[in-house]
Order: structure tokens, then sequence, then C-alpha cells
């Protein structure tokens, strides 16, 4: 602007006005050939206007007594009417009322003396200029609150923004700006059906520029819904945001893979208002971020599907039309975008997770049936190991009974079987809930996060591995062992075992005098909890394979049933972890007879409890174990033979 000028001087000679009524004007306004500003007569040679009188634009001056205020008032609408008229519907204009000083008027925005053409660099009404022309008024929070601006500081926004960087950064004028969304003088509230950025008006404003996209959406079912005056349907700005519209790669923006399904189509779809008005289910919040992409979604997993991966981006269609991503005969091939060789199966059951609106799936009867069974059983897990708390609390003050001499009850493989078992169902336990609940605190440092996640899907898979083995180890030494077959002859339930249930209950609760006596190795806790492992192993193990095995899951079975071992897989896990905690460590922990622990895991050896009857036969197998304590599993055979021939 220096450089300009210089360069009005030039033309203009020493200090001599181009204006015709120069003579009177210049008496009091004589140029000075150091002030640049938008008011310096200095610039009036090089700008559009160089060839105009004082009293074309000033048209209100008196000329022989005018007080300064009413040279400002100038009369741009002598020559742009069209401009004035939309000016005076805008918003700028009507602010005037108010307080005329806060609102921008034509020279504002193009200066005063120093007014060039909009396709001029140095004007700041160039493309190039408009987003910092706006940000006078319209940068930064106090900004928004003085001009009571709806978003806080639009032009930090905008600036951070893809369109702000292209056109701010790079140089491209072809991307938007302000002037572009708002109209160039007739700015309207958001609220005006007229206005550019009235939500209906908002897609073809966007088409100006994203053509396509605007014909996509319009066909779509939320296009179709905006156009029929269902504003609660979204339009582009309720997806990518009004002014900080960022691309979907980054980690911010809106449409960023991993946000579509968290945050961006749940602030319609998890509404209860809106779902029971406009008749879509709100449970899909809840349906989708318990299955297994919304779980690696919320771990911040890209790559996994999201809402917009099976809806479509923009043509998003209802479910009922044939030409709909998700029409029943269309979801191989859009399942199949990411499950090569999907097939049939994929559309033969709910989609989503859970459907409760759908009272009839089955996996929703398991889900019922299993929140029964984990309330009862473990409800009743509580109860009679809180009565026997109770009473041992009670009695802590007993006499000491004679110390009964220890036998070998548990053998070096029965001991190794136990503690790898263990921790692979720790291990199991942790990575599985840490699937499924990726952003709580105690999981989102490891599991919450994309590394984190296929880490987690490596141990969970690593872990049942694991698992299934020592199953498979235990079912051959059960059977090929005389060990193994005596202990599960001890370990058979029997009618005895529910009376000594029975029997034992009534005597903590002081309803009987003296225990029943425990016939065999094992009482029926022990029995129980043993076949409950038994069952809840093979049960996880039998769910969880398909869900390993996935595709090659659905090419035999319908994907309702897959949802039905998914969720019997959830709640087998909740029912087997907290029965482990609330009975498990009750007995071999927090029961007053063994704390601070029992031991008999860790040295192989207990003493014989109140009341247990059969000991020579218990002795009995305290000499088998003796003996396979000491050997390997090749010695077996032998070893069996051996007693065999002794017994």
């Amino acid at each position: 602007m220096i450089v300009r000028g210089l360069l009005a001087l030039a033309l203009t000679g020493i200090l001599v006005s181009p204006v015709a009524a120069g003579d009177v004007c210049l008496d009091c306004h004589e140029p000075d050939p150091e002030d640049f500003s938008p008011t310096s007569f200095a610039l009036l040679p090089t700008s559009m206007h160089a060839d105009f009188a004082c009293e074309d634009c000033h048209t209100h001056v008196d000329l022989d007594d005018h007080p300064s205020e009413s040279a400002r008032e100038i009369a741009c609408s002598n020559c742009h009417d069209d401009v004035q008229t939309d000016y005076e519907q805008s918003i700028h204009f009507r602010k005037r009322d108010d307080d005329g000083s806060r609102t921008p008027t034509c020279y504002d925005c193009h200066g005063m003396h120093n007014i060039l053409s909009i396709a001029d660099p140095e004007s700041d009404a160039c493309r190039c200029n408009v987003p910092e022309m706006c940000a006078t008024c319209h940068a930064t929070v106090d900004d928004s609150h003085l001009h009571r601006v709806g978003e806080q500081a639009p032009y930090e926004a905008y600036k951070n923004s893809i369109h702000g960087k292209l056109i701010l950064e790079e140089g491209n004028l072809d991307a938007p700006v302000c002037s572009d969304c708002h109209e160039p003088h007739r700015q309207l509230r958001k609220h005006n059906p007229d206005a550019a950025i009235y939500k209906a008006n908002i897609p073809a404003t966007c088409g100006q520029c994203h053509t396509d996209i605007a014909k996509e959406y319009q066909a779509s079912v939320h296009g179709r819904a905006v156009t029929d005056g269902n504003f609660d349907a979204p339009v582009c700005t309720d997806c990518h945001s009004e002014h900080n519209i960022l691309p979907p790669d980054e980690e911010q923006s809106r449409v960023y893979g991993a946000n579509i399904s968290r945050t961006t189509c749940l602030d319609c779809h998890k509404t209860l208002a809106l779902a029971t008005d406009r008749g879509f289910y709100e449970g899909r919040e809840y349906e989708h971020r318990d299955s297994y992409h919304g779980a690696a979604s919320r771990a911040g997993v890209v790559e996994v599907a999201n809402c917009a991966s099976c809806h479509g981006i923009h043509d998003i269609l209802s479910s009922t039309d044939p030409n709909s991503s998700i029409y029943p005969d269309n979801l191989p091939s859009t399942c199949g975008k990411c499950h090569p060789d999907a097939g049939e199966n994929f559309a033969q059951g709910s989609v989503h997770y859970w459907e409760e609106d759908k009272a009839g799936m089955p996996a929703v009867w398991v889900r019922h049936l299993y929140i029964w069974m984990i309330v009862v059983v473990l409800g009743g897990m509580f109860i009679h190991n809180a009565l026997l708390f109770i009473y041992h609390l009670r009695h802590r003050h007993r006499p000491e009974q004679a110390v009964e001499p220890e036998y070998l009850r548990f053998t070096r493989h029965e001991r190794w079987q136990h503690w790898i078992t263990a921790s692979a169902f720790v291990g199991l336990v942790v990575t599985g809930f840490a699937f499924r609940y990726p952003d709580a605190w105690w999981a989102n440092w490891w599991a919450g996060s994309a590394f984190g996640f296929e880490m987690r899907d490596f141990l969970h898979r690593l872990f049942g591995g694991l698992f299934g083995g020592l199953m498979l180890y235990h079912i051959i030494y059960m059977w090929k062992t005389r060990r193994g077959r005596e202990v599960l002859k001890h370990l058979w339930p029997t009618l005895d075992d529910m009376t000594g249930a029975w029997h034992n209950i009534r005597y903590h609760l002081g309803w009987r005098k003296a225990r029943m006596a425990i016939r065999g190795l094992f009482d029926y806790a022990e029995k129980a909890e043993y076949w409950a492992l038994v069952w809840g192993s093979w049960v996880m193990l039998f769910t969880g394979l398909p869900m390993w095995f996935e595709n090659w899951a659905l090419s035999i079975m319908p994907l309702w049933m897959l949802d039905v071992f998914r969720t019997v897989h959830f709640y087998e896990a909740i029912l087997a972890s907290a029965a482990i905690v609330i009975w498990h460590f009750y007995f071999v922990i927090f029961d007053p007879e063994n704390y601070p622990l029992n031991m008999s895991m860790i040295t192989g050896r207990a003493r014989p409890r109140h009341g247990m009857t059969d000991f020579p036969e218990t002795a009995k197998l305290d000499e088998s174990a003796a003996a396979q304590d000491t050997s390997s599993p090749a010695d077996w055979d032998q070893e069996e033979e051996l007693m065999h021939r002794e017994s």
C-alpha cells in the first residue's frame, strides 16, 4: 500500500489533486505525503474512483460549513443501488439501530480513497484477504460476544480448517471464503429462509463447490427429509461443522473414522425424542458400541467399519430401498468390502449387536436368560458364603481341635494344571473385558489405542489357545491315568451332595447341631466349582472359536447365530469371573478356616477336614498321588501297571 501511495504522489505531481472540486476541498484536506491510511487523498489516484470528484461520493457535505462526521456519509448507492438493496437486508445494516459504530459499512470492507478491484491482491475485498478482513470483527471469543455471533471465534476455527489452510497457506483462490457462504453484501441470519446458511439451503450453498456430493445428498434419506421440512435431519454442517471443517484423516475431525460412530452419527441416533418422533431405533448407540466394530472404534482403530462404511457417506438410503447399501440383497457386497467371500448368512440376522425392538431375536432371549442366571447363581453363592462367614466369625474363639496329619492332596501335575489354567483365565478376563470396554480407566492406558487394541486381540487369542490346550490336557490326564480316574470318581456328583449342601446351610444357621460328614475327597462346594469350570470352559471355547474365525463361521451359520454366540460368550465371562471372586476366593482366602490362604495348591498337602469319612480310601489316593508327584507323564502307564499289581 505504501508503494501505491508513492506511485499516486508521482502521478499527481507535487501534491496536486485530480479532484474537480479540489481547489475548495484541498483548502482543508491537503494530502499528507507520509499518510497512506484509507482516508488519505494520496491513494485516490490509484483507486477505482480516481476520476471521481469529491462531491460524487460526499453528497451530503456542505462545502461552506460541515462537521467532520458528515463527510463519512458516503452515497455509494448512487452507483451501486442493487448492492445497497442487498446491504439494507443484511444483519450488518439492521444492527446499526443498536450501535452503528459496531457495524461495518461499505468503506470498512472496501476502503475509502483506496478502493481497489476485488481481483487486486492489494484489496481487502480480494478473495485472498476476505478472511482477515472479516476477522477484524469476528476473530476472537470476545469479538463473538460483542457482535453477538453464535459460534465462538469463527475466524480461528476457519483458519485451522481445510478451507482456511487452502487459501491462507497455499493461496488456492478456489477455496471458499466467508463471502461464499454468507453472501458478500446480503448477510442474513441463519434463521432467515432466504439466507444461504439457512438449514434447508446449506446443501445448495456447499454444492457450489461440491456439486456431485450435493446431488448424492439430495437423493439420500437425509436430503429428502430436509427437503420435506424435517430439520431434525442433518445437513453438511451437522457432520462437518460450520467453520472448523477438517479433513477426514485428522483425529479432531468430526468425520474421522473413529469419531463417526462415537459422536457424529450418535448426535441424532442416540436421542430418544427424535427416535420416537421419527420412527428410528435409538438403541443403535449401544448396539454398535458393544459390537466388535464399535469396541475397536472406541479403541482408536480407524480401519474398522463405522456407520459410514455400511450406510454410505452422503448417499445414505433407507434399508428398504433396493439401491441402499444395507438393503438385504446388497449386504453380502457391502460386508464383502472387509469380509471377502461374504455370503448370504451376513444378511440373516441383526447387523448390529442387539436390537431391543425385536424382542424375538434369539440373542435377546439368551441375554435375558443369562442376566437372570447371573443374578440367581451369584446371589446364591454370595448368600451361601455369607452364612458360612458369619458363622465362623461368631465361633472364632472355639477350642482348638486336634491337628490331623497332612496328606498329599494335589500332585505336581495337578498343581501345574491349576496355575497355568489360572494364569490363562486371568489373561482372558483382562483382555476380554478390555476389548468390550477399551475406554475404561483400567484398560485405556494400553488397550485404548490402535496398537493396544491389536495387542489385546493377539493376547486374548494366545490365552484362549493356552486355555483350550489345558482343557485337552486335563481330559487326557483324567482318562489316561489311574490317579485321574480316582480323582474323577471323587468329583462325580451324587444325591448326597444335595443333602450335604442343605445340611451344611442348616448347620451354619444354627438349625443343626452337627455337620454332615464329607464322604470322599471333595465336598459339594468343590464339586460344584469343578463342574462349573468344566461347563464354562467348553461354553467359552465353543462360542469363542466362531468369533475368532468369523468369516469361516458365517459361511456355515447365519449372523443371528453368531450374535447368540457373542452374547453367551460375554455373559458367561461375567458369570465365570464373578463366580471366581465370590465362590473360589472365599474358600481359598477369606474362609476363616483357611485365612489368609489355603496353601494346598502351593505345597500340594492338606489336612483332613472336619467330618471327613472314607479316610482309608483317601489315604490310598494319597499313595497314588505321592507316587505320581515325582514322575513324568511318560511314566504314567508303567506306574499304573505297577500299582495295579501291588494292589
